[in-house]
């Protein structure tokens, strides 16, 4: 988990840019073509104030976005030089902390997409496109995989069956159910 403190730098000015940025906008927008030459130097003139109040506008957010501090969950501020790179160090340090074994399960996003598809359907051998072929629980991470996918179907199928269950009369609703969920094996 990341925070960014984004400090208020010049609130005053930013609000007076952005309030002349939109009103030169809605302006332009109401008034539309003009043919006159007096008309099409209004035109520019308006155009030039909110190109102008629009680099004012971005100027100042870019400056208060760039103090920005970043701290990570246990309130560590990270301190590197541009907040990207704070913001890319905290990610990766999370995700670090948040999935330690993910260094086990290296594959391209595309391949899991793959795995993911294949086990939901049921293959007996989802796991071929990352490189694990045999038995689902082969490693660690494959068996740890494995049950979050299968349990993930477990929820699926009960959700399915609730949805139905509601779509149905008051009468239907007082019949015992007989949950396609009640076992989780498959």
């Amino acid at each position: 988990m990341l925070f960014a403190f984004i400090p208020k730098l010049q609130p005053e000015d930013l609000r007076k840019a952005v309030i002349d940025a939109e009103a030169a906008d809605q302006t332009l927008g109401v008034k539309g073509s003009p043919a006159s030459p007096e008309g099409i130097e209004a035109r520019r003139g308006m155009e030039s104030r909110r190109l102008l109040a629009q680099r004012e506008r971005d100027e100042l957010v870019r400056r208060a976005v760039a103090a920005a501090r970043v701290f990570q969950g246990g309130g560590t501020e990270l301190l590197q030089l541009e907040v990207n790179e704070r913001l890319k160090a905290g990610a990766e340090d999370s995700c670090v902390r948040l999935f330690p074994q993910f260094k086990h399960a290296d594959a391209t996003s595309a391949s899991w997409e793959a795995v993911i598809k294949r086990a939901r359907e049921g293959g007996d051998t989802p796991f071929q496109r990352v490189g694990h072929a045999g038995q689902r629980n082969c490693t660690r991470s494959v068996s740890r995989s494995s049950r979050r996918l299968v349990q993930g179907r477990w929820e699926l199928r009960c959700a399915r069956h609730l949805r139905e269950r509601r779509s149905v009369g008051p009468a239907m609703r007082s019949m015992p159910p007989s949950l396609p969920c009640t076992d989780r094996s498959s």
